[in-house]
C-alpha cells in the first residue's frame, strides 16, 4: 500500500512540474558520444495528403553521438532543431520525422518548423504541433543501449516557399518511470542523404536554460547534424 502511494504521488509531482515547464536535474547526460563523453542537465529554475516522396533527410546515424530531444513528464522539454532548404517553387509538405533513440513506447509527438534561427535566437514559428499521433518504426540499428526508431508525425498539410528553415520533431512521455524514460536524435555525416543543406552543422539546442545554442558549442569541434527529415510534394 505504501509502494502504490509513493507511485501516485511522483507520478502527480512530475505532472505538476511539465504544468509549471520546470526542468528536473538527473544522473542521465544532455547527450552521449561515441568516446564515451558525455554532459550532464544544469538545474534551473486543408485537408491532409497523401504520402508523399523524402524532400530532404539529413542521412543516417553516424554513431557520433544523440542529443537529448524530447518531452518528458520528469525532465520537461529539449529539442534539437536541424537546418533544411526549400528551393524555387516551394513545399507541401505532409510529413516529418526524426530518427531517434528511446527505450519507451511514446504517447505521440511534436514537432515545429521556424525560420530565422541564430545562436540564442529562436526566430519565428511558422507551424508546430503538440500531442500529435505518430508512428514508429524500428530501423534495426540500436547504440550504447538503445533502439533507434524512426518517430514520423503524417497528416500535415504545409505549404512552405523557398528558403532556409529549421525543423524539430520529438518523441512525449507520459511515463512515471523518473530519469528511465530517455530520448535522443542522433546525428548524422549526411549518409544517403537527400536535398539540403547537408553537412553544414547549422543546428541548434533548446532547452534546461540554454537558449538556441549552436550543438558545436556543446558537443566540441566538429560539424554537428541531425537525422530528420521532411516528406511531400513540390509545388507545381
Amino acid at each position: 500500500m505504501f509502494r502504490f502511494a509513493f507511485i501516485l504521488a511522483t507520478c502527480a509531482l512530475a505532472l505538476t512540474v511539465l504544468a509549471d515547464n520546470e526542468h528536473h536535474h538527473d544522473d542521465h547526460p544532455l547527450f552521449i558520444r561515441s568516446d564515451g563523453s558525455s554532459l550532464h542537465h544544469i538545474e534551473h529554475g486543408s485537408g491532409p495528403l497523401s504520402a508523399g516522396a523524402t524532400l530532404f533527410y539529413g542521412g543516417e546515424f553516424d554513431f557520433r553521438a544523440a542529443f537529448n530531444d524530447e518531452r518528458s513528464n520528469y525532465r520537461g522539454m529539449t529539442a534539437v532543431y536541424e537546418n533544411f532548404i526549400v528551393p524555387e517553387g516551394g513545399w507541401r509538405i505532409n510529413a516529418v520525422f526524426v530518427n531517434a533513440f528511446f527505450n519507451y513506447d511514446s504517447s505521440g509527438a511534436d514537432f515545429e518548423i521556424r525560420s530565422g534561427v541564430s545562436a540564442g535566437n529562436g526566430g519565428t514559428v511558422l507551424f508546430s504541433g503538440f500531442g500529435r499521433p505518430s508512428t514508429q518504426q524500428p530501423t534495426g540499428r540500436s547504440w550504447q543501449g538503445f533502439e533507434e526508431r524512426t518517430l514520423t508525425i503524417s497528416d500535415l498539410d504545409i505549404e512552405l516557399g523557398p528558403g532556409e528553415y529549421w525543423l524539430m520533431v520529438r518523441p512525449i512521455t507520459f511515463g512515471c518511470g523518473g530519469g528511465w524514460f530517455l530520448g535522443r536524435a542522433g546525428t548524422t555525416s549526411g549518409a544517403n542523404g537527400v536535398g539540403g543543406l547537408l553537412g553544414d552543422g547549422r543546428s541548434y539546442f533548446n532547452g534546461y536554460g540554454r537558449n538556441f545554442v549552436p550543438t558545436s558549442d556543446l558537443l566540441g569541434a566538429g560539424t554537428w547534424d541531425f537525422s530528420y527529415g521532411v516528406q511531400g510534394v513540390p509545388n507545381r
